[in-house]
């Protein structure tokens, strides 16, 4: 046998051996294992209960160091760089906020009567105020000073002026908006929402005399009890410069005032009853029921200025008169009939003033010659400054003479 024939002998027998070793694929699954090596301990951990509770033991605490971690990065970057947010509102208040709490930031314009901050409270709030500035209260002096090279001089604090003694002092402390505080202090009052103190044309609002004046305004029922739903009791805080605590009683918006003469129609009349014109018989200038006007230093009535530019006016005082609810009757004849008609100790006694004063301004308008000294005298004699003021409603006379403003500072937390 040659040597080619065995070799293909033991090939044929290997391929029958391999046949038999190996089963065909045909008709018969495939199974393949896999083995994972790196990882094992892992999956061990996952297949075995005590393990796999360490497992997470360790992760939540991790988790928990990370989470403080950042938390300390966070507070530390907040107290170099804390979080605020700085807006104002349309009356020019800066509000800045925080998580805690709001500062507000707002000057205050002393020549306003009661202005209006935009600042809305709610009742119970506990707010913190405090002021710093000064104001002058008569703007005609300074200009005096600065005429006369003279240092500027009665500059007030938020605190207030001292009182000056003398009979003119003392009978206007009794009309301030609130007659226990220092003449010129600051006030600040609580007004509700939905009272608007001017007109759309500026007016003020006689309805709402009693938060110009500081004065309650009760309202009985039919049975003349006191009827506390619809009486009006303005809710006025005196402010220092000093940090004060100050908890609200009422909601509404802050407003703000010095403390002066507000002069609405009503404190205008008792004013009245206590002051005589410089011409007065023996009868009216009664001691112990009337000041003499001298006294006081009140102005005159202005004379009506009846150039072209000017006639404005003179129909003005008469539109004046007609607003205190008179009315004409043919230019002979009018009835005063003001908010105080119902008590006829005021209408009785200046219904007649009243007449002379609409006959004497309608006349004058009318005629075309200078005024003579006759009707100079006429006004100077028998009218004072407070019966123009009652006339055209000028409540803030008192008030639009003042220089000077206060930075008003109001900290409160947030609900």
């Amino acid at each position: 046998m040659s040597t080619n024939d065995n070799i293909s002998k033991e090939t044929g027998s290997k391929k029958a051996n391999e046949s038999q070793n190996f089963p065909s694929d045909k008709g018969e699954n495939k199974k393949m294992e896999i083995e994972i090596t790196r990882y094992k301990g892992l999956v061990n951990a996952f297949n075995t209960p005590t393990a796999l509770a360490k497992l997470i033991i360790v992760i939540s605490l991790i988790i928990v160091l990370v989470f403080f971690g950042i938390s300390v990065i966070a507070l530390v970057l907040k107290s170099y760089y804390p979080y605020k947010t700085v807006n104002s509102n349309e009356y020019g208040a800066t509000i800045i906020e925080n998580e805690d709490n709001e500062v507000i930031y707002w000057l205050f314009n002393t020549a306003d009567l009661w202005a209006n901050s935009g600042i809305h409270v709610k009742k119970g709030d506990v707010i913190s105020v405090r002021a710093s500035g000064a104001f002058h209260s008569s703007i005609h002096h300074l200009v005096h000073d600065a005429d006369s090279n003279r240092k500027g001089h009665n500059w007030v604090k938020p605190i207030g002026g001292p009182n000056a003694s003398g009979p003119r002092e003392e009978y206007r402390a009794n009309y301030r908006i609130s007659s226990p505080h220092s003449f010129n202090t600051l006030l600040m009052q609580v007004i509700p929402e939905d009272v608007e103190l001017k007109d759309h044309n500026g007016n003020w609002m006689t309805d709402y005399s009693c938060y110009l004046d500081g004065r309650s305004k009760e309202v009985k029922n039919n049975n003349q009890t006191i009827d506390h739903n619809r009486s009006i009791y303005p809710d006025i805080y005196a402010i220092g410069d000093k940090r004060d605590n100050v908890t609200i009683r009422s909601d509404g918006v802050l407003h703000f005032a010095v403390n002066d003469i507000a002069l609405t129609r009503r404190i205008i009349m008792e004013m009245k009853e206590m002051v005589v014109p410089k011409i007065c018989n023996s009868e009216c200038k009664y001691k112990g029921l009337y000041v003499d006007s001298s006294m006081l230093r009140l102005g005159e009535f202005p004379i009506p200025n009846l150039s072209e530019h000017y006639k404005r006016d003179s129909i003005g005082l008469i539109d004046g008169l007609k607003a205190l609810g008179c009315k004409d009757s043919g230019g002979l004849f009018l009835n005063f009939c003001d908010d105080y008609s119902k008590n006829n100790k005021y209408n009785d006694k200046y219904k007649e003033k009243y007449i002379k004063l609409y006959n004497k301004v309608g006349s004058l308008y009318k005629s075309k010659g200078p005024i003579s000294r006759s009707d100079s005298s006429f006004f100077s004699e028998s009218f004072t400054e407070l019966d123009y003021y009652l006339i055209t409603n000028f409540v803030d006379a008192w008030f639009v003479d003042n220089a000077g403003s206060y930075l008003i500072v109001i900290e409160r937390k947030k609900q």
